[in-house]
């Protein structure tokens, strides 16, 4: 797969799969901010109560950390239009920073 077209800009192939890294990283890091906050602001419920409830609190967060990566795959490809270099660093180094947050809450917030 070749990287720029005949102007110099990506392909829409390569657009797609940054926006689509770009998406899986802002999932990734909205996940651990949303159960970081959760547990923060609210009180843990009573897991008896839980489970006789309809609406679960990890589907809502799955839900909030969905509908915040489709916002960074929008970003992503919006960037890699405008600067395929910055692009391609930002997505790397957000990778690295959603990969440690996502640890960081797994461990001290399970």
């Amino acid at each position: 797969m070749r990287v720029p077209d005949e102007d110099g800009l990506p392909t829409p192939a390569v657009r797609l799969l940054v926006a689509l890294a770009a998406a899986c990283v802002a999932a990734t890091a909205g996940y651990a901010a949303v159960r970081c906050a959760e547990v923060a602001l609210f009180a843990q419920v009573n897991p008896r109560a839980v489970l006789g409830a309809t609406q679960s609190p990890f589907l809502w967060r799955c839900a909030i950390a969905l509908y915040l990566g489709g916002a960074g795959g929008f970003g992503g490809h919006a960037l890699v239009g405008r600067a395929p270099a910055a692009a391609a660093r930002w997505v790397a180094r957000a990778a690295i920073v959603a990969a440690m947050a996502i640890a960081a809450q797994a461990a001290l917030v399970p």
